[in-house]
Order: C-alpha cells, then sequence, then structure tokens
C-alpha cells in the first residue's frame, strides 16, 4: 500500500512514514495514538480477560478447600 495514504486507525489522520503499528492489534496509528493506552487496544483487553478467566478456573479448586476448613 502507498504510504502517502496511510492513515491513523483511530482519528483517520494520514501518517506517511511516521506511522507506527500496534504490535498487539496490528492497526496503523499516528504519532499521537501509538501507545496502546491511547488507542485502547483492544487484542490486550482481551488477553487480560483470558487471563481473568483462566485465573479464576485455576483458583476455584483452592477457594472450595478454603471453605471446607
Amino acid at each position: 500500500m502507498d504510504e502517502s495514504k496511510i492513515k491513523c486507525h483511530k482519528c483517520s489522520k494520514r501518517v506517511g512514514i511516521y506511522r507506527m503499528n500496534c504490535g498487539s492489534c496490528g492497526h496503523d496509528f499516528c504519532m499521537l495514538h501509538r501507545l496502546e493506552s491511547a488507542h485502547c487496544c483492544s487484542a490486550k483487553n482481551v488477553i487480560r480477560e483470558e487471563d481473568k478467566q483462566e485465573t479464576t478456573v485455576r483458583f476455584q479448586p483452592l477457594r472450595e478447600k478454603i471453605q471446607k476448613i
């Protein structure tokens, strides 16, 4: 794709050679929205949610043992 036509995924501003590609979600962003916290990286949020669910499942038997005591 022609670099002059690439736009920021969040604000649609043309980014040209100053684009930053997010390694988590794969979108291109301008310098203002390049950080994951600035563009609310959905890929990171999904990973965090999966980790939270996995942790809950992993510690469920431990909670049951503690309640029995």
